[in-house]
């Protein structure tokens, strides 16, 4: 496993300072970001197609998979209806032989309102002071494209996370047997399609009604995405994730993600479980954007947070 050798501690704490305080409250144990969700296990099975492209070990044998699927923000109690639980995300760990792992993350919306983390960090200081300077925060989002676009696509809510879509961003490069290389992105689509509700309709929904409609179903079969890779055109700009790449690509199938059954130890997922999109494997490699080189650590940075938190509360049990 590989991660990215770019790692600046100070502006990944002042991202992870900036998120707490964007969700106002600091929830003991749990991620400073999607903090609300759900931990499903199952089977990633490959395409023959996918062996061509990658010599990445899930692309030749089927391994089973942890997908966790969340809410947006660090509240583990928000509403599925509250507009800002958008965007949903979607973390997939690949179990692979010999102990190794390698991870996928991505949201429901195909944008960033970033592109570079000094970028981010501004974003998050201005979105932070949305309530009390509204007219300023508008005015940011209208002066910066990547912003704009990404507030664009929110505020739609799922019908259910069996018919959302997600959206990694990052570019990676593909290496098969033969060196060749392929540049793309994933994208994870689900086989029941996309369905979004209306607003008349979510006031019948109850506050969790996203986890309990993932459990409904896996009681009568499985919940199934394909994943499947985005090829680069050459116009594309591989560096900027804030934007989708428009017109007409080239799209290889990659494999079917199905997902059987509901984890057991929910808590223990959902608090002690640490996604890593920069934990790559040989044959597939980044193309080092300036964000993907910040996130290992500030998801390092977060997780270790998280389970100090963790360790702090359970030691004040033990003592009770």
């Amino acid at each position: 496993m590989k991660n990215s050798s770019h790692i600046n501690k100070p502006v990944a704490g002042q991202l992870i300072d900036e998120l707490y305080k964007g969700n106002q409250i600091k929830a003991s144990g749990y991620r400073v970001n999607h903090a609300k969700g759900i931990v499903l296990t199952g089977l990633f099975s490959p395409t023959k197609q996918a062996s061509a492209i990658s010599t990445a070990t899930h692309f030749s044998q089927a391994v089973p998979v942890i997908v966790r699927l969340s809410n947006s923000t660090g509240k583990p109690d928000i509403d599925d209806q509250n507009p800002k639980a958008s965007p949903r995300g979607i973390a997939i760990r690949f179990n692979l032989p010999n102990n190794q792992h390698t991870d996928i993350v991505g949201h429901s919306v195909e944008g960033f309102p970033a592109d570079t983390p000094e970028e981010f960090l501004n974003f998050l200081r201005i979105a932070n002071q949305a309530e009390s300077d509204p007219e300023k925060f508008s005015n940011y989002i209208n002066a910066h494209e990547s912003t704009k676009h990404f507030f664009s696509l929110l505020g739609q809510i799922p019908k259910s996370f069996a018919s959302t879509a997600f959206y990694p961003l990052h570019t990676f490069k593909f290496i098969n047997k033969e060196n060749q290389v392929t540049w793309g992105r994933y994208k994870i689509q689900p086989v029941d399609g996309v369905e979004y509700f209306t607003d008349k309709d979510t006031g019948m929904k109850d506050k969790n009604f996203l986890q309990t409609d993932l459990i409904e179903r896996l009681m009568r079969a499985p919940v199934q995405y394909r994943l499947v890779l985005q090829i680069s055109n050459t116009e594309d700009d591989v560096m900027r994730i804030s934007q989708p790449w428009d017109g007409p690509h080239d799209i290889r199938e990659l494999g079917m993600i199905n997902l059987k059954q509901v984890a057991n130890d929910q808590l223990r997922f959902n608090q002690g479980l640490a996604f890593d999109p920069t934990c790559l494997i040989t044959g597939i490699e980044s193309v080092d954007d300036p964000m993907f080189a910040i996130r290992y650590s500030s998801y390092r940075l977060s997780a270790e947070i998280r389970s100090d938190e963790v360790v702090k509360k359970n030691n004040r049990y033990m003592r009770k």
